[in-house]
């Protein structure tokens, strides 16, 4: 089963959520908008606590991107071009109008701007670009290492979990079946090398929205 990451609402750690599907059994047109609010019942593995949100709307997008971004009119180069267009947008201040002029001249609008017109309502346009490059890339990379396979949706989220130094593999401490906390003054499970209380346990810490 193809789990959704969950993102805690404290910490901003990415983790598994519990809820899934199985591709045999559901198919590729499977809607994950059910589960946008779904409570999730496992804590976070980082700092103990209930409070994590399923990230459906995200794993649909990049579902759907991978879905389009497969067809017959993306090459590999395309997809090459395409992850350099949208690494050079990254930190910029460019606005919708800007992004579809520029793919225009740079020869991507009938890449870019599909992408444009699926983003969901409530996306951010740095998490929407952020998610693409974290897909593009992954797909690329696939590629460039022979593999046929498409891009895994949860893995592309857990890598773009990544660009803001949110560890996603970090072990789950448990005392039988209780997650263990960590301690304030415990070193961070992220492997920062802080403390917890000045790392992912800092309230202060800003976390970005996905």
């Amino acid at each position: 089963m193809r789990q959704i990451p969950a993102k805690c609402g404290y910490c901003g750690y990415l983790f598994p959520s519990g809820y899934g599907i199985d591709p045999g059994v559901t198919g590729a047109e499977f809607s994950m908008n059910g589960w946008e609010n779904a409570p999730v019942s496992t804590p976070c593995p980082m700092c103990g606590r209930r409070r994590g949100r399923v990230l459906a709307g995200e794993f649909e997008f990049v579902k759907d991107t991978v879905k389009f971004l497969s067809g017959p009119e993306s090459t590999v180069r395309d997809l090459e071009r395409l992850a350099a267009f949208l690494e050079d947008l990254q930190g910029t201040d460019a606005t919708t109008d800007e992004i579809q002029e520029r793919a225009e001249s740079a020869g991507l609008s009938n890449l870019v701007k599909p992408l444009l017109a699926n983003r969901p309502a409530r996306m951010e346009l740095a998490t929407w670009l952020a998610l693409l490059v974290a897909t593009v890339t992954l797909w690329v990379t696939l590629k460039s290492a022979g593999s046929t396979d498409e891009p895994e949706p949860s893995q592309a989220i857990y890598n773009y979990g990544d660009q803001y130094n949110i560890t996603v593999q970090a072990p789950m401490p448990t005392d039988g079946n209780a997650v263990v906390k960590a301690g304030r003054n415990d070193p961070c499970r992220c492997g920062s090398g802080k403390k917890f209380k000045k790392c992912h346990g800092d309230p202060t810490r800003e976390v970005p929205d996905p």
